[in-house]
């Protein structure tokens, strides 16, 4: 009779309580998933494929059951993992505890369909939309075909790459070796001198130069294909 008792009140306390790791599952699962609804309000959906899995939990959290779930905020930064504050009911108060999540994030991004080479200029045919996993806020990455498009590689990639924004640059207008127009203005007087480049560089960027003429080496900006505008002399 003891023993039949002791199974029986055993069986009735799981029925009230149910059981405590499917209790801890269902908890689980809900703060999951708002934890990606929360990382969803920073990273478009149609952009973003995100999946998160618990790394840890405290076990006050898991207890409270998750219809005792009240809001799970973002706090900190997101890379491999992210932090969340959860708010709960326990005991008829709320209470806060920290979580962590592990997360798993894919990008929609332009890749490379073949491999390209440092100095290539990119086209709309250089490239497919793939999903790629990424690290969030490691790598920033160029997220559009029309982007790219024009652009030079700054290193060789190989195919199935995406491009990150500091491997391309503008069409180059002066490469080192060449020959460029260095343009001297002051007070009214202006002054041109035939130089070699030293480095190459594109519209806007500041290159080194050596004129013949004058031994001199100078500090410039370039301005058009084969012209830079004096900025100083060495």
């Amino acid at each position: 009779m003891t023993i039949k008792f002791f199974i029986v009140v055993v069986v009735g306390l799981a029925s009230v309580f149910g059981d405590p790791n499917s209790r801890a599952e269902a908890t689980k699962s809900v703060l999951m998933e708002k934890a990606r609804a929360e990382l969803l309000k920073q990273f478009n959906e149609d952009e973003y494929q995100i999946f998160t899995t618990p790394r840890w939990i405290p076990n006050s959290v898991l207890e409270a059951g998750s219809e005792n779930i009240k809001s799970v905020q973002l706090t900190g930064e997101i890379g491999r993992y992210a932090n969340f504050e959860v708010s709960y009911i326990k005991f008829n108060r709320t209470q806060k505890a920290e979580i962590q999540v592990k997360l798993e994030v894919s990008q929609l991004l332009p890749v490379l369909n073949s491999k390209m080479r440092n100095g290539d200029v990119l086209s709309y045919e250089s490239f497919d939309m793939r999903w790629v996993e990424i690290q969030l806020n490691r790598h920033k990455y160029i997220s559009t075909i029309d982007e790219l498009v024009g652009k030079t590689l700054r290193r060789s990639l190989n195919a199935g790459q995406p491009v990150k924004v500091t491997e391309v640059s503008n069409p180059l207008l002066i490469e080192a070796g060449d020959y460029v127009e260095m343009s001297f203005s002051n007070g009214g007087i202006s002054i041109a001198l035939t130089c070699e480049a030293r480095e190459s560089g594109t519209l806007g960027e500041e290159i080194a130069v050596f004129c013949p003429e004058s031994r001199k080496n100078y500090h410039t900006k370039i301005i058009a294909s084969g012209e830079a505008q004096w900025l100083r002399t060495y």
